[in-house]
């Protein structure tokens, strides 16, 4: 089974890091996933300053129970660390994967590309899960502020949660 799990918002905790950086930024303002409403704090221009900047990716930490998360998916098929950033943080995000256990990378500075061969599909943006749509895979969306309007995937609260569903998953279809 090939899994493929995202990054940002799933395993790495971009929102935080950017308060790191600008105290007044409000993780929770955060509603929609471009950062279109107001209530986040500091202007929408700074946000995506952030958003392309090193230092926020070294600054981001793994969600509480990320690594474990990991591990079971491991124990159940090949994960694939999926993710687009800034050219110059392609490395440090192969190490931040690598630190959490994932030897293999789909790590873009571009569009992230479909994965046409997936199983499993763990993300926390509905756009990303919408491009699998047709294909015949799991979709799995991260609970988060900004997808709560998304009803179209299955939703869990963390990376662990999502393991331990995609395992029921796979057991009820080994029972039919």
């Amino acid at each position: 089974m090939k899994i493929v799990l995202d990054t940002e918002g799933v395993l790495m905790n971009m929102l935080d890091a950017i308060k790191k950086r600008d105290p007044r930024f409000v993780p929770r303002g955060v509603t929609d996933y471009g950062f279109k409403t107001p209530g986040y704090g500091i202007p929408r221009e700074d946000v995506f300053r952030y958003l392309s900047e090193k230092r926020t990716f070294e600054l981001e930490q793994p969600y509480k129970g990320a690594k474990e998360g990991v591990n079971q998916l491991q124990a159940l098929g090949t994960v694939i660390g999926w993710t687009t950033v800034p050219e110059d943080v392609v490395e440090l995000r192969r190490h931040q994967l690598y630190k959490l256990g994932i030897r293999k990378f789909s790590i873009h500075s571009g569009d992230k590309p479909i994965i046409k061969d997936a199983d499993v599909v763990i993300d926390d943006s509905p756009e990303e899960l919408e491009k699998y749509k047709d294909k015949d895979c799991i979709r799995i969306i991260i609970d988060r502020y900004y997808n709560r309007e998304y009803k179209d995937a299955i939703r869990c609260k963390n990376v662990l949660e999502a393991a331990q569903t995609v395992k029921k998953i796979m057991k009820t279809l080994k029972k039919v």
